[in-house]
């Protein structure tokens, strides 16, 4: 996208795109975030497009049996919150929604929302997490669901959910700092 060659970055998208959970979710956020106009936006869908009614030529039951086999996925590595609360963690959109932050600070933690909500996402998959920048506090936590399996078995799997919610929890909490801190300068001066 940076480099205006929409095919290559079509072609990109339609192979991260292929696992919806996570190159698809970036994938659609880095689309949105583009400092691009809207024009390029819908020129660099094309060749998705055209590879999703190729795939529907090919094979016109897929969509069908992914959803009837999305039941049974493996979900001893899930980190998502929304196999513990469900429809809760749907909330977390909220504040990162709207409390006012930098457009890089708002892609970050929407992604790390998406990791929490979506109802599957794998700690193997928090490598495409680590291609943006986070720091180094969350790639040294995304050890953790390799090292946990030796203490508590499979299970230990699911603390890599602390990956994506230090960066949310981060992230918000010095935002919601900064907002109390401008708004206590404004009332101050005011006065």
């Amino acid at each position: 996208m940076h480099r205006k060659k929409w095919w290559l970055a079509g072609i990109a998208l339609l192979i991260a795109a292929a696992k919806p959970q996570s190159g698809g979710v970036f994938a659609l956020l880095l689309w949105i975030f583009a400092d691009i106009p809207w024009k390029d936006k819908f020129r660099l869908l094309i060749i998705p497009i055209i590879g999703f009614g190729l795939s529907l030529i090919a094979y016109p039951g897929w969509i069908m049996d992914v959803l009837a086999r999305s039941g049974d996925a493996y979900a001893w590595g899930n980190i998502s919150l929304y196999q513990w609360i469900g429809w809760w963690a749907l909330l977390l959109f909220i504040p990162a929604i709207i409390v006012p932050m930098s457009k890089q600070k708002r892609f970050l933690i929407l992604v790390s929302t998406c990791i929490l909500t979506i109802p599957y996402f794998l700690q193997t998959d928090l490598i495409t997490l680590f291609v943006f920048p986070v720091g180094f506090v969350p790639v040294l936590l995304g050890y953790l669901p390799a090292i946990m399996p030796f203490y508590l078995g499979y299970q230990g799997q699911h603390v890599g959910f602390l990956v994506p919610f230090f960066i949310y929890f981060c992230i918000l909490v010095t935002e919601l700092v900064m907002l109390g801190r401008s708004v206590k300068n404004k009332t101050t001066t005011n006065n």
